[in-house]
């Protein structure tokens, strides 16, 4: 009697809520309450059917929670952004469907704490599960980067769930209800398309490090940095580095790898388009956006990640309006690679304004709208990349017009110096003509006067030999200085002539014992 009576207590109790949700405005209708039909297509997007809560202090109970339930509002009119307060999240479901695989799927894949709770009617607790990036992947019951939550209701049943989001990176998640069969199929299909992108942003980043290394300019291995770090983040937005390890700092702080995004691509298009050399004031404007990103890298590391992740959202519009600037002054010096920037940064300021729109819920979430920073980001990549690649064949037909100009002048070089070898040579005979004519006239004038030279030599010999010979007469005519002594007189002669001959001469002589001595100067000056 007992057990019958608790299946019929079981039966009211199914009937009351199906009353309620149908015919009142309680708890179960706040947000909507779900009801599975046999026709229902799936995913199917929950916006009108979930409500939220925000705890400010991040401490409530769920007992606390479910205490406040007209603060409950549904999510389709609230948005709480980047937030350090606990959210919580609130959905009604009544299977009327054979479907008992339902599964909750919550997106982005970001979200770092999710806490699942199923309760049953009579608000006993049946399932607590935990989830988001900061969890360990191999305690997902659903393997996968998305974060899956099964509802586990069979045909009749219905649940009220309570889902728990905390932490610091909140941005107002969107809630679809899907099976296990498709989500099996869009798990497939998306991770198919997700690996398509980055096959071609792994193609981009090979052909731009060759580039790098081919042409060795800063830009290019900037901008091979780049998309390096995109393709990081993208690792890590998405999810799929959890399936290989469980980075839970990083996933924390992934947005570091958004800031060197900003870093690089903004040095490599200063580089590439010589703002630092012909725009000034767009140079200065480049450190300011270097500066916050770098900012931006650093309090994350300090663990301030709400500040560090507003600081980088708006640092990445800035850089945006900078991108377009120096694309819009480059296009105007008729630098035809420039419209690429110019295409490039467009599209990921579109792409971007219509992810934050996505994320405020003023624009329906779906696949495409999801992904709208990796179409942005993406497309950024591609129109940045045939903007190099244009630059460098502007650079290629700058080089051979400069080369052109160069054997030009180098044929005018050549052609001046002939005209410069012929003039020389003619100035070479003319003057070696002259050195001739110098020289003949010399020779000439050496032979004359080497004649003279015979000539004086001759009557120097003359002279020389009559004035040996004056000089032995001169001698043979000068006593002996002994002859005079032997004459008894004590005397000395002193005779020096001034050349060979001597104008003066001294002279001796006894007669009849007389002595009789001569000094005598013959040229009267003396």
């Amino acid at each position: 009697m007992f057990n019958y009576l608790g299946y019929r207590m079981l039966i009211f109790k199914k009937a009351l809520l199906l009353f309620i949700v149908l015919c009142s405005s309680t708890i179960f209708t706040q947000g909507g309450t779900l009801i599975v039909s046999e026709t229902q297509l799936y995913p199917l997007n929950l916006l009108d059917y979930v409500s939220a809560f925000e705890d400010n202090t991040g401490k409530l109970t769920l007992e606390k929670v479910r205490g406040r339930k007209q603060e409950f509002i549904p999510i389709s009119e609230v948005n709480f952004g980047h937030t350090t307060s606990s959210i919580w999240y609130k959905l009604t479901v009544i299977n009327k469907s054979d479907v008992e695989d339902l599964i909750l799927n919550i997106s982005p894949e970001w979200t770092h704490n999710i806490e699942f709770i199923k309760m049953d009617f009579d608000g006993k607790i049946v399932t607590r599960k935990k989830g988001g990036t900061l969890s360990p992947y191999s305690e997902r019951e659903v393997k996968s980067n998305k974060h899956y939550f099964p509802l586990y209701l069979k045909k009749g049943d219905s649940s009220t769930y309570f889902i728990k989001i905390h932490g610091d990176h909140i941005v107002s998640p969107h809630f679809q209800l899907t099976t296990r069969e498709e989500s099996a199929i869009a798990h497939r299909t998306i991770d198919q398309i997700y690996f398509v992108y980055l096959g071609i942003i792994l193609a981009l980043l090979v052909y731009n490090t060759s580039l790098a290394i081919i042409i060795g300019k800063r830009g290019y291995y900037f901008y091979a940095l780049y998309i390096f770090f995109v393709i990081i983040s993208i690792f890590f937005v998405k999810g799929y580095i959890n399936e290989w390890v469980d980075a839970f700092w990083l996933s924390q702080h992934s947005n570091i790898f958004v800031s060197m995004m900003a870093t690089f691509i903004t040095l490599s298009v200063a580089n590439i388009t010589h703002v630092e050399k012909n725009y000034k004031l767009v140079d200065r404007l480049k450190w300011v956006v270097v500066g916050l990103s770098l900012f931006s890298a650093l309090l994350n590391v300090m663990d301030y990640v709400i500040l560090a992740n507003e600081l980088i959202i708006n640092t990445i519009f800035v850089g945006g309006i900078w991108g377009l600037v120096v694309g819009y002054v480059t296009l105007r010096k008729d630098n035809p690679s420039s419209k690429y920037i110019v295409y490039g940064y467009s599209s990921f300021i579109v792409f971007g304004i219509t992810h934050m729109l996505v994320i405020k819920g003023m624009i329906p979430f779906n696949l495409i709208t999801h992904n709208t920073y990796m179409l942005g980001s993406g497309l950024e990549v591609v129109f940045l990349t045939i903007s190099f690649g244009v630059n460098i064949n502007v650079l290629r037909s700058q080089k051979y017009k400069d080369k052109i100009r160069l054997l030009k002048l180098a044929e005018d070089h050549e052609q001046l110096i002939l005209e410069q070898n012929r003039v020389l040579e003619e100035k070479v005979e003319e003057r070696t003509k002259e050195l001739n004519d110098a020289n003949d006239e010399l020779q000439s004038t050496f032979s004359v006067v080497r004649k003279q030279n015979i000539e004086l030599e001759e009557k120097q010999k003359n002279i020389t030999d009559s004035i040996s010979y004056s000089k032995t007469l001169q001698d043979a005519l000068l006593c002996d200085v002994e002859e005079i002594r032997n004459a008894g007189l004590d005397v000395g002669i002193l005779y020096e002539p001034k050349e060979v001959l001597s104008g003066d001469f001294y002279w001796f002589g006894e007669r009849k014992h007389l002595i009789f001595i001569a000094v005598a100067d013959c040229t009267g000056h003396g």
